[in-house]
């Protein structure tokens, strides 16, 4: 009884397997699909198709017949990746969801062929992880190092420069830069550039790294280039040039210009060393594929993967499907916070910014005590879904195009005053007079914190618990230029607002 021998296959498996995970994961591959009709990530189809040749020639020049070989080591991984991704997919982390989706397919082949088979196929897998925004983690240290370089690099050409943050300064005009300017984009694409190098000459490591290394450099030194025209340009023509509104299509001549020159002078002084090809009578046997009898132990083995692969979707669709959850009642800020006032003039000239859903219940009030005002913003989440997140990178304290952000950071204390529990502070610009600093925290599940990993896993409990129920809460100043002193005011009102007895309407 069992399956027909000609159907277990080595290859016939593995298609069936990649095809059931295509299925039982079809939310993250169509938001891949997504990510992929985005101008920065269009090499994404580009890519899978380079991936699947690849994989075919691999399995072409394998060394050795492949053999279904199921591995519970294997399977286990693939479970936790599994259960990551549905943690992932609960808690609406996108970038972690996407990538954990591409590490489950090279899984997906270890658990049925074997460690020591799979890892001769690693490579396609691994460069198709540059399709999803694996890089991204280091956005905001690439924004801040494209700021403080292009800055040394204009003010070597005689400009006048002051760098703030995220934020180039020059006498006629202000430049941000914002998390589709960090250069990321182009990185990536020159990681993937160096990668399929490296492939088609068979770079030994120590050379494979000194050329991965050197292609991210010279990659991101075309951002820094781009950014440095854009600003010159601002100064000459006194911020009136059209690049100062559209450059996205300079970045890429920049960067098309740059690696053609990177790669020329690497072939100059750095050679590819020969390759030796493996010997076609040699290949013909290379070529030939083990189809194994059905066994119990066998169907066991691929048994276990299948139930791997599906436990992190079955999990996920038990969470979401959970009913009777308790939600958050409506409730407003109270008509006093310590020895502020909540004042009648409206809401203040400040407003967050909230890319995916508004929440059910939001508010803002200005608070003042005749010597300072605070505007304090509270805004709750019954239910977090994907079209109404409280918690999103494009979540904003400010709004784009009114405000500029110089630096967003992670503060549990300041000076010698230690906070309860971390909060997010950054500082945003209106032009160059006006400038507020802004804290913002999450509570959820009856936890308190402004860090948003933290915040996610704390409301992936609380859903557990059937209490998804999320409010962030955002307090800003407009301070003077001493910063510890805004932190002060804001301090104040953070202490009072924890205490605070919040009415309900």
């Amino acid at each position: 009884m069992g399956l027909p021998a000609r159907l277990l296959h080595p290859l016939y498996v593995l298609i069936a397997f990649l095809l059931t995970s295509l299925l039982l994961y079809s939310g993250s591959a169509l938001r891949l699909g997504q990510l992929w009709l985005d101008d920065g990530y269009s090499h994404g189809f580009l890519l899978l198709a380079v991936c699947i040749y690849i994989f075919r020639e691999l399995w072409q020049i394998r060394e050795s017949p492949v053999r279904l070989q199921p591995n519970f080591s294997a399977s286990a991984l693939l479970l936790l990746l599994s259960i990551i991704w549905a943690a992932a997919v609960l808690t609406f982390i996108e970038k972690i969801e996407l990538i954990t989706y591409l590490l489950i397919l090279p899984a997906v082949m270890a658990a049925i062929y074997g460690w020591k088979q799979a890892k001769h196929f690693w490579f396609p897998f691994f460069l198709l992880l540059f399709a999803a925004p694996v890089v991204e983690v280091f956005n905001n240290l690439f924004r801040k190092a494209t700021a403080v370089l292009s800055g040394i690099a204009l003010e070597i050409s005689g400009l006048t420069v002051l760098v703030d943050g995220y934020l180039i300064q020059i006498p006629v005009g202000l430049f941000e830069v914002d998390t589709g300017c960090s250069g990321i984009r182009v990185v990536t694409v020159g990681i993937i550039m160096a990668l399929l190098y490296i492939y088609l000459n068979r770079e030994p490591f120590k050379r494979a790294l000194v050329i991965l290394c050197l292609a991210t450099g010279f990659a991101f030194l075309s951002n820094i280039i781009r950014v440095y025209i854009i600003v010159l340009a601002g100064h000459l023509t006194n911020m009136q040039h059209s690049l100062i509104r559209d450059h996205a299509n300079l970045g890429w001549v920049v960067f098309a210009i740059t690696m053609v020159i990177y790669y020329y002078f690497l072939n100059k002084f750095y050679p590819p060393l020969p390759v030796t090809t493996t010997d076609k009578a040699a290949g013909a046997v290379e070529r030939e594929v083990v189809v194994e009898q059905p066994t119990r132990s066998l169907y066991l083995g691929l048994t276990v993967c299948l139930l791997a692969l599906a436990s992190g979707p079955v999990l996920s669709a038990y969470v979401a499907g959970k009913g009777d959850i308790s939600v958050a009642e409506d409730f407003g800020l109270p008509p006093q916070l310590g020895n502020m006032t909540k004042q009648e003039k409206g809401q203040g000239d400040w407003r967050p910014e909230y890319k995916f859903g508004q929440g059910d219940y939001s508010e803002q009030a200005v608070y003042s005590n005749g010597s300072l005002e605070v505007i304090v913003h509270i805004r709750v989440f019954n239910r977090q879904s994907p079209a109404n997140e409280a918690i999103n990178v494009n979540n904003r304290v400010y709004t784009r195009g009114v405000w500029s952000e110089v630096y967003s950071q992670q503060i549990g204390e300041y000076g010698t005053v230690n906070l309860p529990f971390v909060v997010e502070e950054s500082e945003i610009h209106l032009g160059r007079s006006r400038k507020r600093l802004v804290w913002r925290w999450y509570e959820t599940d009856h936890k308190k914190t402004g860090d948003e990993r933290i915040a996610k896993l704390y409301n992936l409990w609380g859903s557990l618990k059937r209490n998804p129920a999320i409010t962030v809460y955002m307090i800003t100043v407009e301070p003077a230029d001493d910063r510890e002193l805004a932190r002060r005011e804001l301090h104040t009102v953070f202490q009072t607002l924890q205490t605070a007895t919040l009415t309900k309407h």
